[in-house]
């Protein structure tokens, strides 16, 4: 019967644990690490010894609690970069359009971009949308972009440069 009822709960569970187990085992190993030596230490001093782990063997505990600890913040991190990319992706539509006016050709390409010469010197580009502005980096991706698909545009703020930003509607 168990058999039958630990898989089942596992595969119903997992969507909802995959995340939090994911972050949280290298805490357990941590935390049963730390037992084991606290279970040790008792166990001497209930013979009337007093333990003393020697020098190698606390270097050893702390670098393995050590490595327990990056890696859960380093999953946590994963987790959250992950959750942060969806997000992204689900409300890419409603990032403001931009177009983006240039005294010389940029050349931008990508699904939904349009490239209009309004007189001999001066570019425009449409079908872009805002992604960050680092300083005065902007990062913008085609209105048609799709993950996996179309490229990153990266863009400096300068002179020939403007950028006018707009509401999706």
């Amino acid at each position: 019967m168990a058999a039958v009822l630990l898989p089942a709960g596992f595969a119903v569970t997992f969507p909802v644990w995959n995340a939090t187990a994911y972050t949280l085992w290298p805490l357990s190993v941590a935390a049963g690490i730390l037992l084991l030596a606290a279970g040790l230490r008792l166990r001497g001093l209930r013979k009337g010894q007093t333990p003393q782990a020697d020098t190698m063997t606390q270097l050893f505990l702390l670098l393995v609690l050590g490595v327990c600890l990056f890696t859960a913040a380093s999953h946590r991190a994963a987790v959250v970069g992950a959750e942060l990319a969806d997000d992204f992706v689900a409300g890419f539509a409603k990032q403001p359009d931009v177009t983006v006016t240039s005294a010389e050709p940029l050349y931008l390409d990508g699904p939904g971009v349009t490239t209009e010469q309004l007189d001999e010197s001066t570019y425009r580009y449409r079908g872009l949308k805002f992604v960050e502005r680092t300083g005065t980096t902007v990062f913008l991706l085609p209105a048609g972009w799709r993950v996996g698909h179309g490229q990153l545009i990266v863009l400096s703020e300068g002179e020939g440069l403007r950028f006018a930003y707009g509401s999706t509607g």
